[in-house]
This record gives C-alpha cells, sequence and structure tokens, in this order.
C-alpha cells in the first residue's frame, strides 16, 4: 500500500492508518478510539483482516491484530475532532470502522461480557437473599471486571511516541487546526507543528536557559488561530465568487472590493505562518540562545494575534454586504 496522507495535518502517513506519528498517541481526556465495526458474518471478518494486513504489516498475525480486526481491539487513539477523518479513511480502505470515546472504551466489549456481568449480578442478588455478604461482594466483583475492561480496551494497537508532545492544549489546538483547514495553509502548520515539537523537547531537557518554551507554545496558538481565520477567509471569498457568478447583486463593485481585501488579508495570514515556521526553524538551527530570541517569538506572536483580529473585521464586512 502506498504511502497516505495524515488525517489530521496533511503530512506523509508511513503506518496508513490515518495519522501519522506526530498526530497519533494523544492522552487527552476527549480523545476517541477508532475500532473496526464487528463484522456479523465470519467471512466479512476474514476479509475486514486481509485488508488491515498490509496496513498493520506483522502486528496483523500476532493475537492482539486479530483482536484488532475483529473489533476487540482498538486499533488507535486520535483527537476527538479527527474522528470523522479517520473513520472515512479506514472506510475508503474498505475498513468498516466506528469512533468510541476513550473514557467509554468498555462499552467496546462483546455482547457476552455484558450478559456475564448480568448473570453475576443475578446469581449475587439470588445468593444474597440467604448470605448477605454475597449482596455487596457480586457487585463489587462485577466493577473491577468493568475496570479492568476499560483499561483492556484503552490501549491501542499502534501506539505512538508522545514524549515530544506539547502542552495539551496546543495539541488540542493543532488538531482543531488541522481538521478545519487545507492546502498550503495546513501544510505551513503541519511544519510548524513538525519543527516545534521537537524543538520544546530538546528546551525541555536542557532545562530552557533561554525561557523559550512559553513563547513557542505562545506562536503555535497563534498560528492555528490565524490558520482558521485564513481558512475562513478562503471559504467566504468562495462565496462571494458564487454570489457574483450568480448575478443579482446590487452592491457588486463594493462586494468586489471587499473580496479584495479579504484576499489580501489571507496572503498576510499565509505569510505570517511562513514566517513562523522560518523563525522556528532558524532557532532549531542555532547553537547558542539568548533572551533577543524570545523577543523575536514574541513580536512574531503579536503579529499573528493582530493578523487575526483583520481577518475578523475584514470577514465581518463581507458577511454583511452578502447578508445585504
Amino acid at each position: 500500500m502506498s504511502t497516505q496522507s495524515c488525517a489530521l495535518c496533511g503530512r506523509p502517513d508511513a503506518f496508513g492508518l490515518g495519522v501519522c506519528a506526530d498526530c497519533g498517541g494523544t492522552a487527552a481526556a476527549d480523545d476517541v478510539l477508532i475500532f473496526v465495526r464487528r463484522a456479523q458474518l465470519r467471512q466479512d471478518a476474514k476479509a475486514t483482516r486481509q485488508r488491515l494486513l498490509p496496513v498493520l504489516g506483522g502486528r496483523a498475525e500476532t493475537a492482539d491484530g486479530r483482536s484488532a480486526a475483529h473489533g476487540s481491539r482498538a486499533i488507535i487513539r486520535v483527537p476527538a475532532v479527527a474522528a470523522d477523518r479517520v473513520v472515512n479513511a479506514f472506510e475508503q480502505r474498505g475498513v468498516p470502522a466506528r469512533a468510541i470515546p476513550a473514557r467509554r472504551a468498555w462499552t467496546a466489549m462483546p455482547l457476552h461480557f455484558f450478559v456475564m456481568l448480568a448473570s453475576i449480578a443475578f446469581a449475587g442478588g439470588m445468593a444474597g437473599l440467604t448470605s448477605p455478604a454475597f449482596a455487596w461482594m457480586s457487585p463489587l466483583f462485577a466493577t473491577i471486571l468493568l475496570v479492568l475492561a476499560q483499561r483492556s480496551m484503552a490501549r491501542p494497537l499502534v501506539a505512538f511516541n508522545v514524549a515530544d508532545r506539547l502542552p495539551d492544549d496546543v495539541e488540542t489546538g493543532l488538531a482543531e487546526a488541522f481538521a478545519r483547514t487545507s492546502g498550503p495553509v495546513r501544510d505551513r502548520l503541519a511544519d510548524l507543528a513538525r519543527m516545534v515539537r521537537p524543538l520544546v523537547a530538546t528546551l525541555e531537557r536542557e532545562r530552557d536557559p533561554a525561557g523559550l518554551v512559553p513563547s513557542l507554545a505562545d506562536l503555535v496558538r497563534a498560528a492555528c488561530a490565524t490558520a482558521h481565520e485564513v481558512e475562513r477567509l478562503q471559504t467566504t471569498i468562495a462565496a462571494v465568487n458564487d454570489t457574483l457568478l450568480a448575478g443579482g447583486q446590487g452592491a457588486r463593485g463594493e462586494l468586489l472590493a471587499a473580496a479584495g481585501r479579504c484576499r489580501e488579508a489571507a496572503d498576510a495570514g499565509t505569510r505570517r505562518l511562513i514566517d513562523a515556521v522560518a523563525a522556528v526553524a532558524d532557532i532549531g538551527g542555532r547553537t547558542a540562545l539568548d533572551t533577543s530570541t524570545g523577543s523575536r517569538l514574541d513580536k512574531l506572536t503579536r503579529a499573528l494575534t493582530d493578523e487575526a483580529r483583520r481577518h475578523e473585521n475584514a470577514l465581518r464586512e463581507l458577511d454583511r454586504l452578502l447578508s445585504n
């Protein structure tokens, strides 16, 4: 199978699983686990396992791999915002998939597990009529089984390295921005994330002598906001073009001028993202860092934030004209 693109950042997905190693392996509370939908017929399960073979490689032939192919174990864990994209990526490969919140992983257990729990509870209740000890022992035993099931089902087959992860709120912002953007904007944001993650990990190992880690986190947050706004600008410009093509727009000249300003704002936002990538690349290539580096990052972060505000103003103007 040829290398696919990550459903989050658009970078190459060497595993062919819908997400790359940088975007997988998250540990946020609202993550989802991707499971194969349980096949009703044995031949369906066999076909699914064959389709997963080029994706999972040698893991597909292990006991855990066979469990994953039958829907009894999660394949990967991804941010909730990426669930639809990743499920679609699997289904395009002919693998029926579903997303289950990680905190509710136990719900993916097969039906006979819940029948067993109900049987334990019923038997304990009946036994409790003669021996009060059984009245509380059986619910306790059932609860322990449920906790163990949660822990077991929450461990995906493919685990990514999470050593270079950014703070949770930054990773969440990146996941949302990756999921809602496309084209060059998402590519630049992916470049930024790919360089910032290992840089932050290196700085933290060195105790961050120049105090750059907070500035880098702020830069990524501002870049995510700018990427959002650029994507909205591009979507709105496309809507303006459709309106103009349809005709009947009284304020055609005013609308064209506003669309032009939005286009300029979108281009400026994209250039700011390129500047952010260049700045991080420069930091990563330097052997000596000082407080002036942090000042440069802070200045670029403020520029990105100001750019996002200008985008918002341009969008409001276009929305007003389109609603008239």
